[in-house]
């Protein structure tokens, strides 16, 4: 079999995949986008003389499969969903099924008529395939308001197609439901090559989006971590809270000022902020490099992430791991556009995405062809130049 079909299968049929997807009624969908990424890239590759109607069955076969593991992962994982309910539950979204496999057999065919302009070469590593189709995808076509099930396809994949590599990894801080890492922990990858690159220095942490939670930020500190705590909206004052934390009440974004307006944490009442971008707070603390950023700011991220990529700044950070939110009060098709080139031009500066998790508190958004799409996921990425 095709290394790249063992691909699609050994990555969008594991527990692991199904575990970030727990939303039965959107997990056909879903399991469609996740293996649209990679089935580009499959379809992209293939030589001329290959029959269309031959990938097409593979890629069927495909879903086919992930649609079994995930009614028989759902009856062996101590769910009140057996194989039956869960068949039942499949059945009964065959028409948006329906629908997002419409989307992909069009996103397919589109590959394949501009696969001469594409010009994938056969060394080409399938992380560095899935920037240049995505690319090809977002800057050489239009959409219209009608095609957002494209878009909103589009921007998933962006965000949750999974090309780096961690084989030690560790979740911190948080609390926990039922053994699942809860709102509030992050994982950080342990691997040699990956974790602490200032290594005859002190390991530097800046850590965004604080919401009266310490723990991840503890937990670092106990690995030897010099972590520096930002968040402007609670209402504690800036402080030294042990030998290797300090407190900030400050916060990031893509320009310095003293006038951003923000809400306080935990109500709606608006707050005046003092914010700074990452490469004054670096001056500031006379960083060079940062080991790890985690990033979690309510939706203001995707200004900062611009910014960060124009800026060069990137690379400079060694792990990075931030949430992404999709509220549907705040965009449109052309933001969803927007937000997908943020994240492709993020990889195309050398960070591969290690882990994705559907954060604990998500809630049910419209992604244009995913009714109740999750509205924010947490990513996990380290740079491959460094």
């Amino acid at each position: 079999m095709d290394k790249w079909i063992k691909i699609i299968i050994k990555s969008y049929s594991s527990p692991e995949t199904l575990e970030r997807l727990p939303r039965i009624n959107n997990k056909m969908n879903l399991f469609c986008v996740h293996g649209f990424s990679t089935s580009l890239v499959y379809f992209s590759k293939k030589t001329e003389n290959m029959y269309n109607k031959n990938y097409l069955f593979v890629f069927f076969i495909v879903i086919l499969l992930t649609i079994t593991s995930t009614s028989l992962y759902l009856s062996n994982n101590n769910s009140n969903i057996n194989l039956i309910n869960g068949i039942d539950k499949i059945r009964s979204e065959q028409v948006s099924l329906k629908h997002t496999v419409n989307v992909l057999t069009k996103h397919i065919k589109d590959i394949k008529d501009t696969n001469t302009q594409i010009n994938i070469g056969s060394t080409t590593t399938l992380s560095d395939s899935f920037v240049q189709v995505m690319k090809d995808k977002l800057y050489n076509q239009e959409y219209t308001e009608e095609q957002s099930a494209e878009v909103g396809s589009l921007l998933l994949n962006s965000v949750l197609f999974q090309d780096g590599q961690c084989d030690s990894y560790k979740v911190l801080g948080g609390g926990s439901d039922n053994g699942v890492p809860g709102e509030g922990s992050w994982k950080i990858c342990q691997d040699s090559d990956k974790w602490h690159v200032n290594r005859s220095n002190q390991c530097q942490v800046f850590s965004f989006g604080i919401a009266n939670d310490f723990t991840f930020d503890d937990e670092l500190t106990k690995l030897g971590c010099k972590v520096e705590s930002f968040d402007p909206s609670m209402s504690m004052e800036s402080q030294k809270r042990s030998d290797l934390n300090n407190f900030w009440k400050i916060g990031i974004a893509d320009k310095d000022t003293n006038d951003f307006e923000g809400k306080e944490y935990g109500g709606s009442r608006k707050q005046v902020w003092e914010v700074y971008t990452l490469e004054t707070l670096m001056k500031r603390f006379k960083v060079e490099y940062l080991d790890f950023l985690k990033m979690d700011i309510e939706g203001n991220e995707w200004p900062i992430l611009k910014q960060w990529i124009e800026s060069g700044i990137l690379k400079k950070i060694k792990m990075l791991t931030f949430e992404v939110h999709f509220w549907s009060s705040t965009h449109d098709i052309h933001t969803h556009l927007e937000w997908a080139k943020i994240i492709i031009a993020l990889r195309e500066q050398g960070f591969k995405l290690f882990g994705t998790r559907e954060n604990p508190m998500s809630t049910d958004e419209d992604l244009g062809f995913l009714k109740k799409s999750s509205c924010c996921y947490d990513l996990y990425w380290y740079n491959s130049n460094i």
